[in-house]
């Protein structure tokens, strides 16, 4: 018997060290180990393309398709990247039909798709991470032509019905997360050491993108109601975030350590190095409070670190009653310091994070197209 198959299309720079390039390999490995015949498609940028497996540090489980595009983005402001989003998708065009393919097309992307819906009847899947206030015929086509789709949160899927998406065309599927992976611990001080954090304090941790809608400024500013033992260590990106929140600080002399980001593989040791870890999304933007599916608090939740993040729908519906986990006001500094200080020094937990595994998810999905 035929396996079934899937390509997965992603119009990213792979690899690359920001969630996102994770979660696809993740989910694309997911697939496959369901029995699937997996393709990732994605444009090919630069040799280390080729190493997206070692890169990863994942086993080769799936096909990769590396298609040329124009690539002008940052030569030709705006206009590159839409130049090199049509070469991307006219190449997945001809990809498809010169494999003769007839199976699923997933993709987050929804540019390809849009493309594509207009020249092949293949059954497509859009896999949506947020959602514009300004919802325009682009993806009103998207929207109808796909078969399913896979929204990151509850509060995604209600902004979806509310914009004219038939409620049972939509899954809900949060991300997830690697137990195992970060059940690998080490003791706490030679770790200090190894990443450069003071042994003497107790560091409060947020790892991610630095972006505002994220909650990182109430982080930062958070830690002026700290006590002087604590340590407030922000690692994350891209560089411009990170440069624009360090003179934030030092500007409000703030004591709070700023770094880049790290490689995947190494935060399972970071977060064994701290003593709290912190998610602090903002209320402010609904992509912070409804749609966001933080790939780091599945890290944070399957680590045995005290957490505490922001009491908004979009992690209250991960997180729910998980132990270990205190909800605090959000935008609110202080009400983040207190929170923060409430902490048991030593506290560790064990939580059950069996329902939140890629392998889970993509079972998941699947059944809900097959």
């Amino acid at each position: 018997m035929k396996k079934q198959e899937l390509y997965y299309i992603a119009n990213y720079r792979l690899p690359t060290d920001r969630a996102h390039g994770l979660q696809v390999m993740q989910m694309c490995s997911a697939f496959a180990d369901t029995g699937v015949a997996v393709t990732l498609l994605a444009p090919l940028r630069s040799a280390e393309s080729a190493s997206l497996f070692e890169y990863y540090r994942m086993p080769k489980k799936f096909e990769i398709g590396f298609l040329s595009v124009w690539n002008l983005t940052g030569v030709i402001p705006y206009l590159g990247f839409w130049i090199q989003s049509c070469t991307f998708a006219v190449n997945v065009l001809r990809y498809v039909r010169a494999h003769r393919y007839t199976g699923v097309l997933y993709s987050r992307d929804q540019f390809s798709l849009f493309i594509l819906s207009w020249f092949i009847r293949n059954p497509m899947v859009y896999e949506i991470h947020s959602l514009t206030d300004r919802i325009l015929p682009m993806h009103r086509r998207v929207f109808r032509s796909a078969s399913k789709i896979v929204a990151i949160s509850g509060g995604l899927r209600d902004a979806l019905v509310k914009a004219g998406v038939p409620k049972e065309k939509i899954v809900v599927a949060h991300d997830a997360v690697d137990p195992a992976f970060f059940e690998r611990r080490g003791d706490k001080q030679p770790l200090r050491r190894s990443y450069d954090l003071p042994g003497d304090k107790r560091v409060v941790l947020y790892t991610g993108s630095l972006m505002s809608w994220k909650g990182v400024y109430t982080l930062v500013d958070a830690a002026q109601f700290l006590p002087a033992d604590y340590a407030v260590v922000l690692v994350g990106g891209p560089a411009v975030d990170r440069l624009r929140l360090q003179k934030y600080a030092a500007a409000q002399k703030l004591n709070v350590v700023i770094r880049e980001s790290l490689r995947h593989d190494q935060m399972p040791a970071l977060m064994a190095a701290a003593d709290v870890l912190v998610i602090p999304n903002s209320a402010k933007d609904p992509i912070g409070s409804s749609y966001t599916s933080p790939l780091k608090f599945f890290e944070y939740l399957a680590s045995p670190n005290p957490i505490v993040a922001s009491d908004v729908p979009s992690l209250r519906e991960i997180g729910g009653s998980q132990q270990g986990v205190t909800y605090c006001v959000p935008d609110d500094p202080k009400a983040l310091a207190a929170s923060i200080m409430a902490i048991r020094a030593g506290a560790s937990f064990i939580r059950d994070m069996s329902d939140y595994t890629w392998q889970r998810r993509a079972e998941y999905i699947l059944g809900e197209l097959w």
